[in-house]
């Protein structure tokens, strides 16, 4: 099962890449770009194909504090194939689960 991990910093702590980025955008003339905060992402395929088996992996991997700092949050992407869709009735390809670490 192939999950995305998309991580950034949490709202309170400073983005200093994020604010150079948002200033070469004014630079360019997006000058309509409220503001810009940096991050990271992961593609990781789990050798798993129960999806709740998977998310437990990605989450513990998540919390691993070399993976996901203290002041960061990450959002999972779980991305499923048609035979996943068909076997657990899911609509849509795939589902989302947003994580703030406190």
């Amino acid at each position: 099962m192939k999950i995305s991990a998309i991580i950034t910093l949490k709202k309170d702590v400073l983005d200093p890449q994020g604010k150079v980025i948002h200033q070469a955008l004014d630079g360019m003339g997006y000058k309509n770009v409220e503001e810009v905060r940096q991050g990271k992402y992961f593609e990781i395929d789990v050798k798993e194909n129960d999806p709740n088996k998977a998310k437990e992996i990605v989450e513990e991997m998540c919390t691993c504090s070399q993976f996901v700092r203290i002041r960061e949050n990450y959002l999972l992407i779980f991305r499923k194939t048609m035979k996943h869709i068909e076997q657990y009735g899911q609509e849509q390809g795939m589902m989302l689960e947003n994580m703030e670490r406190s």
